[in-house]
Parts: C-alpha cells; structure tokens; sequence
C-alpha cells in the first residue's frame, strides 16, 4: 500500500481540503492507497479517534470528481464527529494552580 499523495495527489488535496472544513486534525489521519489488479483501497486511519475503514473503489471512481467528493465529505463528517465526541485530555496535572 502507497501512501494516498504517491498515487493520487490530486485526491489527497481533496480529501485533506474536506477535512480542515470539518476541522479534523490532518496530522492525526493516515491515508493510505492500494490496489488489487481490479480495483482501488482507500485506507483511512485515525487511531487517535478510534477510527479505521477501507473503502473499495472502482478505477472509475477515481476519476469521477462527483463521487469522490461525496467520498471525501462522508470521510470527513465521520471523523469530525468522532472528534467532537473524543474526550479532551486534561491539563497537564503537574501545573499548579496559584491558590487564592
């Protein structure tokens, strides 16, 4: 499996312009193509998020900016909303508040 910019630049742009609009963290997804000799696996990781899917995709859908698009947003409203659900970490416990 290549990373998802090695094989497709164009979709990786897209994919990563979709999530900034949903306000996910880019630095925590992985993205990640590979293809069976028939057709394309879309890999999405974001173990941060507890999230992993393939998506199978026919050579066509590639081309197809519709059907990426709609790809591309559906990945990242999931992510958005995995993240706004994510619990936040806490302050770092070591910083002592001053004590009034």
């Amino acid at each position: 499996m290549d990373r998802l910019g090695d094989r497709f630049p164009a979709g990786e742009r897209t994919l990563k312009d979709a999530l900034r609009r949903e306000r996910v963290p880019i630095d925590a997804v992985e993205l990640g193509l590979g293809y069976t000799g028939v057709s394309w696996s879309l890999h999405v990781n974001a173990p941060s998020l507890g999230y992993s899917r393939v998506r199978q995709l026919a050579p066509e859908d590639l081309r197809a900016d519709t059907t990426w698009l709609e790809l591309c947003d559906q990945i990242a409203e999931e992510l958005s909303d995995l993240a706004r659900r994510a619990p936040r970490k806490p302050s770092d416990p070591k910083v002592d508040l001053p004590r009034i």
